[in-house]
């Protein structure tokens, strides 16, 4: 197994699953990969995390019209 080519599949998989969902066969072929690979487990964590980070201020706002601070 050439884990170099198995690791930029993975890190495809990976930025993919940001978008959209991944297949089962997919997502079989990223745990098997995280098993043996703990660099592109730990690459997976934080974007994941930074995904969160990136949509929790917008989920906290409230955008409704006429709602402002000022008085």
């Amino acid at each position: 197994m050439n884990l170099l080519r198995s690791c930029k599949k993975a890190a495809e998989l990976i930025t993919l699953a940001q978008d959209e969902p991944l297949s089962t066969l997919d997502k079989l072929r990223l745990k098997l990969h995280f098993s043996i690979c703990g660099n592109c487990r730990n690459v997976e964590q934080q974007i994941a995390q930074i995904g969160l980070l990136m949509r929790s201020p917008l989920e906290g706002e409230d955008a409704s019209p006429g709602n402002d601070a000022a008085p």
